[in-house]
């Protein structure tokens, strides 16, 4: 299904220079704003979005519509969120010609997904260019949000698409993979180069396809293997014996004693472990009541996914 208005009509993409000249605006450094110019690659991420089912798109950071100008002509319903208030306006009236669009001015990183997929009418497909400072974050926020979100393609940093996309044992698999991974399967779709946007930035970025894994685990279940991954990976540099019981408060000799009941050796690293082995893991760790519990829903709280 596509909304794309006949091809003599469609005006031209949004210029993000023009567009901030004429306002009279600068992009803001502090916000990570870096706008994303380069129409092949622009084409190639809406084009990534699509399924053979129509879903709701929410498009995160849309900036001034460079890639939402693509993703209505894919898809009939494209939610484009963006926090700031000065270039919101622009994005509404450089798209103005389309029965698809709506703007949100909200924050990308404080989404309600499973609000949003009610409202909007179904399960979403997630999009857009990601700040820099926040992409981990909105990755992990994501992940736990998988049973709202079908898919997602998202322009990040190539340094986090590695990280994504890591396998157990390598260097860059830390606990960003797993936490990521345990929702989604990750491919990196291509890379794009500095000099793609306005203004540039300082590194590459990789274009990052997220599908979702299906059946999802239990919300029990997934808190476990959560909690473990985030504990085993405090210490980073300790054996799993010592990080688990660092990490969870925990007497040593109780982690050793679930480390052996989930088949996995005491003596190993938090990064050579795969999906499973942290599965079992949380299992184990539950029943011998060394997990905290999941009160209201949620994760436990962190902001260090490396």
């Amino acid at each position: 299904m596509t909304t794309r208005p006949d091809s003599v009509d469609l005006p031209p993409p949004p210029d993000p220079r023009a567009l901030l000249r004429a306002a009279g605006l600068d992009a803001k450094k502090s916000w990570g704003q870096n706008f994303l110019h380069d129409q092949r690659v622009l084409a190639s991420i809406a084009a990534a979005t699509v399924r053979p089912t129509p879903h709701p798109v929410v498009e995160l950071g849309a900036g001034l519509g460079a890639l939402t100008y693509y993703l209505v002509q894919h898809h009939p319903l494209v939610l484009a969120v963006e926090r700031d208030r000065e270039i919101a306006p622009l994005l509404r009236t450089s798209l103005a010609w389309s029965q698809a669009l709506q703007v949100r001015e909200a924050d990308a990183a404080h989404l309600d997904y499973a609000a949003l997929a009610a409202e909007l009418g179904g399960p979403l497909i997630v999009a857009g260019n990601l700040p820099y400072q926040i992409g981990s974050r909105i990755l992990v926020e994501l992940a736990d949000h998988a049973p709202s979100i079908v898919a997602a393609t998202v322009l990040i940093q190539r340094e986090v698409a590695v990280r994504l996309t890591a396998a157990p044992g390598s260097r860059t698999y830390g606990l960003l993979s797993v936490l990521v991974q345990r929702s989604f399967t990750a491919r990196i779709l291509r890379h794009v180069p500095p000099g793609a946007f306005f203004p540039a930035p300082k590194v590459t970025s990789s274009v990052v396809q997220l599908e979702r894994r299906d059946p999802l685990r239990a919300p029990a279940d997934d808190h476990a293997l959560v909690a473990a991954a985030r504990a085993a990976f405090s210490s980073r540099r300790k054996t799993l014996r010592n990080a688990l019981a660092v990490g969870l408060d925990a007497p040593p000799a109780a982690i050793e004693t679930a480390l052996r009941s989930s088949a996995v050796d005491p003596q190993a690293r938090a990064e050579t472990l795969d999906l499973d082995a942290f599965a079992r893991l949380g299992d184990a760790l539950t029943a011998a009541g060394l997990l905290p519990p999941a009160s209201d829903g949620t994760h436990p709280v962190s902001c260090r996914t490396r």
